[in-house]
C-alpha cells in the first residue's frame, strides 16, 4: 500500500509528460500549454481558463485560447460538459491521445482492406479530426491525384475517382469505421440534430507560433457536445452527404477489431487454428460497444457459421470436443458466466448450453504473460517462474516459494528483493500472534497484479516521450 502511495505521483508525471509531448508535437507550443493546464488543474470554464493563461509564465491571449480549445474539440481531445444553470467546463480526454498514438496501425489495417481509396480516407481524418462528406472527398480526390503523380502513373479522370472514393465512403460508413460525430450545439435545448452553426464547417488549423494581433470583436465561446439521444443512436451510422452531418473515426470499432485478432491468435496458440476459427466468428458476432448484452452460442449454431468458413470441416461431435476443450481451458464460459462449471456438467447438458468467449480471462491472461516476459527479461527464468508462482499462490513465505519453486533460498531471496525495488511484487508483514510483537511476525510475497500494470504503463510513457525527444 506504501509503495502504491508512492508511485502514484509518478503515474500522472509520466501521463501527463506523453499528453503534453503528442499535443506539442501536433499542433504546437500553444496548444500544449492549454492542453497542460486542463491537465493539471482539471476541468476549467472558459473563462476561467483564459485568466489563467495570461498570467505568466505562458502568456497567451484569450483569443488564442479560444483558438487552441477549438482545435481539440476539432480533435475530439477535449470533451465539452455542459449542466443546466452552469456554464461549460473543458477536460482533456487522455484516451483521444492514445487513439491518436494508434493512427499509422489504423491506416494500415484501412489499405489492407480497402486499398489506396481507404488509406487516403482515413489520413485526412487522422490529420483534421471532423468533415463533412463532401470536404472529406476533396481533400481525399487531391490527395489521390497528388500521389498517383507521385508515383508516375497516368491519372485516370477525375470523375472515377471521385466515385471510387465516394463508394469505399460508404462502405466504411456501413461497416462502422466511420460515424458521425457528435452534435456541437451552441445553446442548452436546441434540438437533438440541430442545423444551428457547428464547430468545423471548416478545417480548423493550428494556431500560430508567434502571438496574433489583437482582434476587435469578441470571439465566441466553444459551443459544448451534445450526444444523441437514446431514440437518435440509430443515425449514427446512417450515410448522409448533408453540410450538417460530420464524420470522424469510430475508434472502438478498430479496438474491437484489434482485440479480436490478439484474442484470436492466442487461441490458436494454446489450442489450433479451428478453434481460433470458432472464436473469430463468435466474436464478430458481438456488439462494437459495452453496453449491450453479448450473445451466446449454443452448438448448432456455431457449426452453422463455422460451415461457411473456407477449409474448416468439422463434425458435431468433432465440435462439442473442441468446444468442451475450450472451456475446460477457460477460452470459453457458459451462459451465465460461470468459468468454474465442471466439464462434466457440460457433457451432461450438452444440447441446453450455451457458450461465450471468456474475453475478460483471456485479456487477463494475456497481459500476465506480456508481464511475465518482462519479468524474464530482467531477472531470467528463474524470476519468470517465481512471479507466476507467487501470482498463481496469492501469498507465499519465503520458503515456500524456495521449495515450489525449487530454487536456493538465498537466490529466492535476492530475486523476491529485486523483483520489490521494480514494482513487480510486493510483501506484507503479518504478526504470528495476538500480541502484535515486531520480532515475531511473518512476511508473505504477493503479485498485485494491477500496480504490476501500472508500473509497465508509467515505463511505457516515460520511454515513448525520451525516443521522441532524441528523435
Amino acid at each position: 500500500f506504501r509503495r502504491s502511495i508512492a508511485l502514484l505521483p509518478m503515474f500522472q508525471r509520466n501521463q501527463v509528460r506523453f499528453i503534453r509531448r503528442s499535443l506539442r508535437k501536433e499542433f504546437g507550443p500553444d496548444v500544449e500549454a492549454v492542453g497542460g493546464q486542463l491537465l493539471a488543474k482539471g476541468p476549467r470554464t472558459l473563462n476561467t481558463l483564459q485568466t489563467e493563461m495570461a498570467e505568466p509564465p505562458e502568456k497567451i491571449s484569450p483569443n488564442q485560447v479560444v483558438q487552441c480549445l477549438l482545435v481539440m474539440v476539432q480533435h475530439g481531445i477535449v470533451n465539452v460538459k455542459r449542466e443546466p444553470q452552469k456554464k461549460p467546463t473543458y477536460a482533456v480526454d487522455p484516451d483521444a491521445i492514445h487513439f491518436r498514438v494508434q493512427h499509422t496501425v489504423y491506416v494500415r489495417h484501412i489499405k489492407e482492406r480497402f486499398k489506396d481509396e481507404g488509406e487516403i480516407l482515413v489520413e485526412a481524418l487522422c490529420r483534421h479530426g471532423k468533415l463533412t462528406q463532401k470536404h472529406l472527398l476533396d481533400i481525399a480526390t487531391k490527395s489521390l491525384v497528388h500521389m498517383k503523380y507521385t508515383y508516375e502513373q497516368r491519372p485516370e479522370d477525375d470523375s472515377k475517382d471521385s466515385n471510387n472514393l465516394k463508394s469505399c465512403l460508404k462502405r466504411m460508413i456501413k461497416l462502422k469505421y466511420l460515424r458521425r460525430a457528435d452534435t456541437l450545439q451552441t445553446k442548452w435545448k436546441d434540438v437533438v440534430i440541430p442545423t444551428k452553426r457547428k464547430i468545423g464547417m471548416q478545417v480548423i488549423q493550428p494556431p500560430p507560433v508567434k502571438k496574433s494581433r489583437k482582434i476587435s470583436y469578441e470571439p465566441q465561446e466553444p459551443a459544448y457536445i451534445e450526444t444523441y439521444a437514446d431514440e437518435s443512436l440509430k443515425f449514427r451510422y446512417a450515410d448522409s452527404d448533408n453540410a450538417e452531418v460530420f464524420w470522424q473515426l469510430n475508434h472502438p470499432k478498430f479496438m474491437f477489431i484489434f482485440r479480436n485478432r490478439d484474442i484470436g491468435s492466442y487461441v490458436k496458440h494454446r489450442v489450433d487454428k479451428e478453434a481460433q476459427f470458432i472464436v473469430r466468428e463468435m466474436l464478430n458476432k458481438y456488439p462494437i460497444g459495452g453496453h449491450e448484452p453479448r450473445p451466446s452460442f449454443a452448438v448448432d449454431q456455431i457449426r452453422d457459421f463455422v460451415k461457411k468458413l473456407n477449409g474448416v470441416k468439422i463434425s458435431r461431435e468433432g465440435l462439442k470436443q473442441k468446444l468442451t476443450q475450450m472451456t475446460a481451458l477457460k477460452l470459453l464460459v457458459t451462459e451465465g458466466g460461470t468459468e468454474t462449471s465442471s466439464v462434466a456438467d457440460i457433457k451432461n447438458s450438452a444440447r441446453a448450453v450455451k457458450y461465450l468467449v471468456n474475453i475478460e480471462g483471456i485479456i487477463e491472461e494475456m497481459k500476465l504473460q506480456h508481464a511475465q516476459s518482462i519479468v524474464k527479461q530482467k531477472f531470467g527464468v528463474e524470476g519468470a517462474r517465481i512471479f507466476r508462482l507467487v501470482y498463481n499462490k496469492k501469498r507465499l513465505e519465503e520458503k515456500q516459494v524456495a521449495v515450489m519453486a525449487t530454487l536456493e533460498k538465498r537466490i529466492v531471496r535476492g530475486l523476491l528483493q529485486n523483483m520489490l525495488c521494480e514494482g513487480f511484487s510486493n510483501v506484507q508483514d503479518v504478526p504470528k500472534d495476538s500480541s502484535r510483537d515486531h520480532t515475531r511476525m511473518m512476511f508473505l510475497w504477493t503479485v498485485n497484479f494491477v500496480e504490476v500494470c501500472k508500473t509497465l504503463m508509467d515505463r511505457m510513457y516515460f520511454t515513448w516521450v525520451n525516443l521522441d525527444i532524441r528523435w
